[in-house]
């Protein structure tokens, strides 16, 4: 067992060996492996309860993905993703994976919306991957936002480059829904190797020394994060 160290985390040297794969293929493993196994759980406060099995998550990710590429998106591309914790969030991230895309959590609460537009600008990002949440409880902000990029209200489609997809049914013309994808036939779709070095997440700094600044992850980092400092999850079960 490795000594503990007096340096800061980033510091520490790995108690155990790099893992070289990614994100897809962990994922791939799991809906093969353990197809049943519950990855997602949400309860509301009525006491309902959804979940996510490894198996329904992959593949409702893989078909969004085939779909993503028909719309143009190709390996290195970001693409954006705003709306709460949800099944359809959680589906949305490793659809953009799985066409080769990296990630971007988009923020609707930010000062201005002419942040998230300069954002998109820097990026050329031309693909947001949209959940308005239950009951479109998220649909003003996401309105006011879509409408700031695009200059469009009812509509992310048109004369502009970025495009818009809806993960949930929302009040919105011509909007593309999760569930109308599903329906598409898509099988003959290829998409993109990827390997652990290709881009996967965007974050943003905190900004504390000025505008917050972009970083990108790799699928390789993102599987070899350094464990936690809580002893009690320093080795978790295979």
């Amino acid at each position: 067992m490795a000594a503990v160290s007096n340096l800061s985390y980033l510091h520490t040297p790995s108690v155990r060996p790099y893992t070289y794969t990614t994100v897809i293929q962990i994922a791939l493993e799991n809906a093969r492996f353990r197809p049943n196994q519950e990855l997602v759980i949400f309860r509301e406060l009525d006491g309902s309860r959804y979940s996510l099995t490894n198996a329904s998550w992959y593949q409702q990710a893989e078909h969004l993905a085939r779909y993503l590429v028909t719309r143009g998106v190709k390996r290195g591309d970001t693409v954006g993703l705003v709306g709460p914790n949800s099944i359809e969030t959680a589906i949305g991230s490793l659809a953009i994976l799985l066409a080769g895309a990296v990630v971007w959590n988009v923020t609707i609460n930010m000062k201005t919306a002419q942040g998230v537009k300069a954002q998109i600008q820097l990026l050329q990002a031309k693909f947001m991957l949209v959940d308005c949440g239950k009951d479109s409880h998220f649909l003003p902000p996401v309105k006011a936002l879509l409408e700031n990029v695009t200059g469009q209200t009812d509509s992310a489609n048109g004369d502009t480059n970025f495009q818009a997809i809806f993960l949930r049914k929302a009040d919105f013309k011509k909007s593309v829904t999760l569930e109308h994808i599903q329906s598409l036939q898509l099988d003959q779709v290829e998409l993109p190797d990827i390997y652990p070095e290709h881009k996967a997440l965007l974050l943003s700094t905190s900004g504390s020394t000025g505008k917050s600044k972009m970083v990108c992850h790799s699928h390789f980092s993102l599987m070899n994060c350094p464990p936690s400092n809580n002893p009690g999850m320093a080795e978790l079960p295979k």
